[in-house]
């Protein structure tokens, strides 16, 4: 599985600007979602503008059209940076591909059997395609494809399908896979560290967690439930800022997907003063709070986060051996 995206330039254009208009503040939701989950660079076809802006989303109405009003109203200020964010890489073929097996491949659309550039690169690369919902196929997905390849003079065809991300629906349902991969793929503390804002954007990490991540001796399976309760406080979290739940409870990060025990302390670590001292943490603002909230990992290994209902988002300060008892 591919760690890019492809765009779809053959999607546009829009019948009408009001559609194109509509439809680029979710397109652009879904870039920076792909990105978070590992898919960091962005396709692009020689013939279109690698810088996005003089890409025609509808008949003389253009990215740097949409881009002008949006710089302009603060209500559009979020999509405007997501917009200013997106990697992109051009052409859609590395100059070491070219040639060779890739002039023996090729790739149609199914029912009209035409031959797609966007498409030949998603599946030479094994990677989603990403369109906007003009027009069938480009609103379906999976898209069906004809996989063309010549050997020994000798034409093959077999029928596959691309991973078409046209919404942000579809992306939702297949959000979780790339996750799942990307995360596999992060194994070291500092790696993990190096991509926390992309792993896990709606946590703030402080207390002895940064050095503790970064300096991370202990078992792969210890590091692997690490990375899952993670994922499982990070996805309640980002839930908890669009107010899709009222307040923190431990039965609601367990309903993320965490297979691991979560509590707060006994009352004897509770009412000892020495022993709640060492769960005390400062804040990034500088306050100082009692992490008493922790996920139990194996070997007797904690996680202590503490979920800031003014916030609404989770502080995560220790991720070590247990706490003075």
């Amino acid at each position: 599985m591919s760690d890019c995206l492809v765009f779809n330039h053959h999607s546009l254009p829009f019948s009408t600007r009001q559609s194109a208009e509509k439809a680029v503040p979710n397109f652009l939701k879904i870039c920076i979602e792909a990105h978070n989950a590992g898919l960091s660079t962005i396709l692009v076809d020689e013939t279109q503008d690698a810088n996005w802006f003089r890409i025609e989303l509808a008949k003389n109405y253009y990215w740097n059209n949409w881009y002008d009003v949006a710089k302009r109203d603060p209500l559009m200020r979020d999509s405007m940076r997501a917009f200013l964010s997106i990697n992109t890489r051009t052409p859609l073929f590395k100059k070491e591909d070219v040639g060779g097996d890739l002039e023996l491949f090729d790739v149609r659309e199914k029912i009209s059997k035409t031959a797609y550039v966007a498409l030949r690169a998603a599946a030479w690369y094994s990677a989603p395609l990403i369109s906007f919902s003009t027009r069938i196929p480009w609103n379906e997905n999976p898209v069906k494809i004809l996989v063309e390849r010549f050997e020994d003079d000798v034409l093959s065809r077999e029928s596959n399908q691309l991973l078409n991300i046209y919404s942000f629906e579809v992306w939702d349902a297949i959000r979780p896979n790339f996750v799942a991969q990307r995360n596999k793929r992060i194994t070291r503390g500092r790696d993990l560290w190096h991509e926390r804002s992309n792993l896990y954007p709606f946590l703030e990490f402080c207390g002895k967690a940064p050095a503790q991540i970064q300096d991370w001796a202990h078992q792969p399976s210890i590091f692997k439930q690490m990375k899952e309760s993670l994922n499982a406080l990070n996805s309640f979290s980002k839930k908890w800022l669009g107010e899709l739940v009222p307040d923190y409870s431990h039965n609601r990060i367990k309903g993320e997907g965490l297979n691991h025990r979560v509590s707060g302390e006994s009352s004897s670590v509770n009412n000892d003063p020495r022993k709640r001292e060492k769960r005390m943490f400062y804040l990034p603002d500088g306050r100082k709070e009692y992490f008493e909230n922790h996920v139990k990992l194996a070997q007797g290994f904690r996680l202590h986060f503490y979920p800031d209902s003014n916030s609404k988002k989770i502080y995560v300060a220790y991720i070590g051996p247990h706490l003075l008892l």
